[in-house]
């Protein structure tokens, strides 16, 4: 799951509120959640190039879904689209949940490991 929010962006609350819930609804091996942050409508301070790169490549492949914050894909494809208010969260949560509870249904396509370490940081 991937969310493209900002945090200047008011309807991304709905979206935000229901992407933490997902995190406690799902394990990390059944469900990878990803958080996009882009300066959608005004300056986000957790934007990095990455996050950007990430948001115009799903805005250039589907421009009819993909259009600002908050967009939301699931296995790659836009779906759920929308966001709202705080009053708002548990009814997107909903929304989510049916549309990831059928993908785990479905046998993996593919089979990801990483692997992880810390470098120490050397200035330029």
């Amino acid at each position: 799951v991937e969310i493209c929010t900002g945090a200047e962006c008011p309807p991304c609350v709905a979206v935000d509120l229901a992407f933490d819930g997902l995190l406690k609804a799902y394990k990390p091996a059944d469900v990878i959640l990803m958080q996009y942050h882009v300066h959608i409508p005004g300056p986000d301070p957790l934007t990095n190039p990455d996050s950007e790169a990430r948001f115009k490549y799903y805005r250039d492949t589907f421009p009819e879904a993909i259009r600002g914050a908050p967009s939301t894909v699931f296995d790659g494809k836009p779906a759920a689209g929308g966001g709202g208010a705080m009053a708002a969260a548990e009814k997107k949560y909903l929304a989510y949940r049916a549309v990831i509870d059928p993908l785990l249904e479905t046998p993996a396509g593919a089979r990801l490991r990483v692997k992880a370490s810390i470098a120490p940081f050397v200035a330029p």
